[in-house]
């Protein structure tokens, strides 16, 4: 797969964010003062973990010594109990050890509290951690406040079109095709939002098509993924159907896929090119339905989007003052 196979191992090879780059650069480049906790924070799939993955190796820590929690999951005092236990334990292979924190907003106000003081007071010179948040804004202000003093805080931000473009020519580059249709790269741009790991999985799914209308189509197909998902979004569009919801919970349990997080940027992609044409403040009130992400509410999240937009779409007044638009 292109985006595990050309996934960056140092910072040289990263694309965009260059002042991040600079700066993790110069940190490591300390012979004292080198800061023992990094807060990445932006958007998801926009390069978070990366740098965390690149900064490990930076820092010479092994596989065995790299600690990975998905704080949706393990995101209790017990957990940060645990860890601060571990740090006294020395590595199991090398001088250093790491411990990344996915999604750290997860975690709960107790252990964000004791790792906090863990981070002031009680790392040892052997431990570092990272930890990677989308949601910054929904920790508690003063928690917000000093995870971002206690951490060397960075804001990774999505690639620019000409980044994403020049990223995905090396890759083809390094893979054999010197010559690839630039009209194939701009759509893949167009429709990845800035994410490189969405842009390089699209890629990897087109690549060996050889005729260009036929890789546009499939590109097309890889972002909606599933063909009930625009007939949910014909439906909510149509202002001539008055009974929205009815029509769209019975094709809602038909979606098998798992990553909600695609079909709801595929909904999204659809009402806004309904939006440029109709200048609909309906279609308008559903999109803001569709800009907080699924990550962790999943299919019942999508669920209870779609309930609401259909809700609002139809006009049921008595909705209006719950229904938060």
């Amino acid at each position: 797969m292109l985006h595990v196979d050309y996934r960056p191992t140092d910072l040289e090879q990263i694309f965009g964010n260059e002042s991040i780059v600079t700066s993790l650069t110069n940190i490591i480049a300390r012979e004292e003062g080198m800061p023992h906790s990094f807060l990445f924070t932006g958007r998801p799939g926009c390069g978070k973990t990366t740098f965390a993955f690149v900064l490990k190796n930076h820092l010479g820590i092994s596989d065995e010594d790299f600690r990975i929690y998905d704080t949706a999951n393990t995101r209790g005092i017990d957990v940060i109990r645990y860890i601060i236990e571990d740090m006294k334990n020395a590595p199991l292979n090398g001088k250093r050890k790491m411990y990344l924190l996915d999604e750290c907003h997860q975690i709960t106000t107790d252990g964000l509290n004791a790792l906090l003081r863990t981070l002031e007071y009680g790392c040892p010179a052997h431990c570092f951690f990272v930890l990677c948040t989308s949601e910054l804004d929904t920790i508690k202000e003063k928690l917000r406040a000093a995870l971002t003093r206690r951490c060397s805080h960075h804001e990774v931000k999505p690639l620019n079109p000409r980044e994403l473009g020049n990223l995905m020519n090396a890759i083809l580059s390094a893979e054999g095709f010197e010559e690839y249709p630039n009209a194939i790269i701009n759509k893949i741009v167009s429709v990845c939002d800035g994410s490189p790991g969405q842009a390089l999985a699209i890629l990897d799914s087109i690549i060996e098509i050889t005729d260009e209308d036929e890789a546009l189509k499939a590109i097309e197909q890889h972002l909606w993924g599933d063909k009930n998902i625009i007939e949910i979004c014909k439906i909510m569009a149509d202002p001539k159907r008055s009974q929205k919801w009815d029509a769209v919970a019975k094709i809602l349990p038909l979606i098998q896929k798992q990553d909600v997080e695609k079909l709801r940027y595929a909904m999204l992609t659809w009402f806004e090119k309904i939006l440029i044409d109709r200048n609909d403040t309906k279609i308008a009130s559903v999109m803001i339905l569709l800009t907080e992400n699924f990550m962790y509410t999943g299919r019942p999240g999508l669920t209870l989007a779609c309930y609401l937009a259909c809700r609002k779409l139809e006009n049921y007044k008595d909705l209006d003052d719950d229904i938060p638009f």
